[in-house]
């Protein structure tokens, strides 16, 4: 299983909340999109750790 940081951000400059993610592939744009909705977030980042 590999780990995935999603960074999630209000504006595209500061960074809001960082969220790991485990999964054994690197998750969709939908699964993305979804959590950086749930804090009022426009614009996400994902990275694999």
């Amino acid at each position: 299983m590999k780990k995935y940081i999603l960074t999630i951000s209000r504006d595209a400059i500061n960074i809001f909340k960082e969220i790991t993610i485990e999964a054994d592939r690197e998750p969709d744009f939908g699964r993305c999109y979804n959590l950086a909705q749930k804090y009022n977030c426009d614009y996400f980042y994902i990275s694999e750790l």
